[in-house]
């Protein structure tokens, strides 16, 4: 069955005798002369660990004048939050002569056999394992291997199915966070809960699991958003309620022009996209031939080009040029079928393709930017039967197979996009499908955005 175990780094303010913290008697005379009147002792006062030597040394003397403190708040009649079985005590014992002044770990056994006296409860002597720490406490890099390699992998061996409850009061401002780290990227966080202890109130604080986690999470997760189009490996390192995690679902779906996903994420997050509103940042129909169009067919145009934009921005030329061949194919696809474009006369014979859709087409010089894309258009016959087939789903499968696989064709040998592309067709092109304010596409926006407020 699982017990709870209680793992504290020890500082000096552990112990008090005669009511007064360690700490203040090694350094007080007044103090000094209390404990050494009342216990009629005789103590080492030169440092932490000579004292507590000294008190470990005499203890049946000083045994009646001795309290365990802030520990105290797990421990019986307390039990905050919950009744201990069991204690870790992490306690200093430095190798370094010239750095063992504040060492913890006479402390330690004291504690041990004040617990073994019954007044907080009954611990077995079994029930109590001390770790002692030989690093210099303030040498964060060794503490951390310290607690990876020794602390951590102890508890996993000695108990497995335990619940934890760690204590955040004791111990150097290093031994705290190295500890906190550990815990926190080593250690379900199911199995452990994190306390702090008042020092003079006596009283326990829940500390959140994950802070260190979450800023580091935090932080990979804008350098993910600003290295490309990572917005579904970023959801992975945010727990699903957090509120970046639900604005990523909205770009992941928007980025991937998943409309049916986007519409079941605002039905089932009600104002959860107050961010990521994409009705704000879409453009309004300016001509009428778009007007044509349906709203969904619209919305979809606009974010495919949209995200062949966003691959233009970041220099993605293979996926820019690709994404703009996709959004020229979707367009041309909803123009034939709103317009219902007949490539073939009644009599049979062949008209010019590309002059018919400029007829009802809003980008001027498409036709033209569709011959310079490997000549895709040369076969006129050709995409008159793709473009007149009721049977065929994908009317303009074979104009979008030479448009993908030629793709190669549009990057010359710098990394720039073809220049006509971005002159004829782009420019043409954004005035429709990009807002007018806009200097960059809606997915940058969006990522800028999100990155703004975490």
């Amino acid at each position: 069955m699982p017990q709870n175990v209680l793992i504290a780094n020890l500082g000096n303010r552990n112990i008090t005798i005669c009511d007064k913290y360690l700490s203040d008697c090694f350094t007080n005379k007044d103090n000094q002369g209390l404990v050494c009147n009342t216990t009629k002792a005789t103590f080492d006062f030169t440092n932490f660990r000579t004292f507590t030597k000294s008190i470990k040394d005499n203890f049946e003397a000083c045994k009646e004048h001795l309290q365990i403190a802030i520990l105290d708040s797990f421990l019986p009649p307390n039990n905050q939050p919950v009744r201990i079985d069991k204690l870790v005590l992490i306690s200093t014992n430095t190798l370094n002569d010239h750095n063992n002044g504040q060492d913890t770990l006479h402390e330690a056994i004291i504690i041990k056999k004040l617990l073994a006296e019954k007044r907080y409860g009954t611990f077995a002597d079994d029930k109590i394992e001390i770790i002692e720490c030989r690093n210099i406490p303030t040498d964060s890099e060794n503490l951390m291997l310290f607690f990876q390699n020794t602390v951590i992998s102890r508890l996993g061996l000695n108990y497995p199915n335990d619940q934890y409850y760690f204590c955040d009061s004791g111990g150097t401002p290093q031994m705290k966070t190295a500890m906190k780290l550990c815990v926190e990227f080593m250690i379900d966080p199911e199995q452990y809960e994190y306390y702090q202890v008042s020092q003079y109130e006596q009283t326990i604080q829940k500390i959140p699991n994950e802070q260190y986690r979450k800023l580091l999470n935090v932080y990979q997760v804008k350098l993910m958003l600003n290295n490309g189009a990572n917005f579904k490996a970023a959801q992975k390192l945010l727990p699903p309620k957090d509120t970046i995690h639900k604005n990523l679902q909205f770009i992941e779906s928007i980025f991937d022009v998943d409309m049916n996903r986007y519409k079941q994420l605002c039905a089932s997050n009600p104002g959860a996209n107050a961010i990521i509103n994409l009705q704000n940042c879409l453009p309004a129909k300016t001509t009428m031939q778009i007007n044509n169009i349906g709203d969904d067919d619209f919305i979809r145009l606009c974010l495919l080009f949209n995200k062949a934009w966003f691959y233009h921005i970041e220099k993605q030329y293979n996926y820019a040029v690709l994404h703009y061949c996709i959004f020229i194919e979707q367009y041309l696809s909803i123009m034939i079928g709103v317009y219902n474009i007949v490539a073939v006369k009644n009599d049979g014979s062949r008209i010019n393709t590309p002059t018919e859709i400029d007829k009802v087409c809003a980008i001027p010089n498409l036709s033209t930017v569709l011959r310079q894309f490997n000549s895709v258009l040369r076969n006129t016959h050709e995409f008159s039967k793709a473009a007149n087939s009721p049977d065929n789903p994908s009317r303009l499968f074979t104009l979008r197979n030479r448009i993908s696989h030629d793709s190669h064709n549009f990057i010359i040998r710098d990394g720039e996009i073809n220049h006509e592309l971005n002159t004829l067709f782009f420019l043409e092109a954004k005035k429709l499908f990009v807002k007018p304010n806009f200097t960059q596409d809606i997915f940058h926006y969006f990522r800028d955005e999100v990155v703004n407020i975490m």
